[in-house]
Order: C-alpha cells, then sequence, then structure tokens
C-alpha cells in the first residue's frame, strides 16, 4: 500500500472540505483517493462531426466520497486515519507502492506518486 502523506495546508483543506459534506446517516464522508483512467466526451459539431473534450485527464484524484455503513466491513477496517482525515483508498492505491502526496492547489485537492 502506498504511504499517504499530506503537504502542508492540504490537510487542514481536507478536513474542510470533509465538514462542509452534509450527508444522510448512516452515510460517512471520507476523502477517497483513486486513480482515473481519464474521461472525454464527445458531442456532434456543426457538420456532424465527432469534436472529443477531455473531462477529466488520467491521474490520482482525492475527492469527498460517501462510506455507506455495512455489517460486513467496517468503517476503521477499510479506512485509515492520516493527519486527522479518514481516507478511503481504492484498489489501484492499495496495490501502488511509493507514496501518494496530496496537496493543496488553487483551494483545491490533487495527488501527485512519488517513488521511495
Amino acid at each position: 500500500m502506498a504511504k499517504i502523506t499530506f503537504a502542508p495546508g492540504a490537510a487542514g483543506l481536507a478536513s474542510a472540505l470533509l465538514a462542509q459534506t452534509s450527508l444522510d446517516e448512516p452515510a460517512v464522508p471520507v476523502l477517497l483517493i483513486r486513480w482515473s483512467a481519464g474521461a472525454k466526451e464527445s458531442r456532434r459539431g456543426p457538420k456532424g462531426e465527432s469534436i472529443w473534450e477531455t473531462i477529466e485527464t488520467p491521474g490520482w484524484v482525492a475527492e469527498v466520497a460517501a462510506w455507506g455503513q455495512s455489517e460486513t466491513v467496517s468503517l476503521s477496517e477499510r479506512t485509515l486515519i492520516v493527519e486527522g482525515v479518514r481516507v478511503l483508498l481504492d484498489g489501484k492505491a492499495n496495490a501502488e507502492s511509493g507514496c501518494l502526496l496530496v496537496m493543496e492547489a488553487e483551494g483545491n485537492l490533487r495527488v501527485e506518486h512519488q517513488e521511495t
């Protein structure tokens, strides 16, 4: 499993984002760190041609997600607490080596993979 670390200011931003999230109980907000293969969307141009637009570039993503309580898997079994932030890793992050550094960039969180 990759080691999760926060750059200065990033844990505070993550905590604030989680605190602002309103969910119906028993759901709990978590910071999900996941790999995105990227996403594209197509639309038709004025002559009927396909126009592809990138809406998410490939890479690591940190985002607020909802953890739904389960009778078979507990929140503490599946998540980590890093600098006071409850973190959920996707399968790729669980299998990754090195470090996943969560950083603040223009009021958003971003993730960078670093080999150790």
